[in-house]
């Protein structure tokens, strides 16, 4: 009984601190700066590094699955003797 007591009572304060921690963390929030987010990003310059990162490399995994898709359809005609 008393053990059973106790851990409640446990968890009932480590509850409590979990959600006076995470009601600090959305109250202040507002209030600190974080190092990552201390400037807004500029818009009207484009960062074209990450533009030509993200299309050349959508552009290899568009060329990637469509070579798969070629030797995936020349192994199917082979097995089914269809060419």
């Amino acid at each position: 009984m008393i053990v059973t007591s106790i851990v409640f009572c446990c968890k009932r304060a480590h509850h409590g601190v979990k959600s006076s921690f995470f009601r600090s963390l959305t109250t202040n929030k507002f209030l600190t700066r974080s190092a990552f987010t201390a400037r807004k990003p500029d818009y009207s310059t484009p960062n074209w590094f990450r533009v030509g990162l993200t299309f050349g490399s959508s552009a290899a995994i568009w060329i990637l699955l469509i070579k798969q898709h070629s030797n995936d359809v020349e192994e199917y005609k082979r097995r089914n003797n269809l060419s």
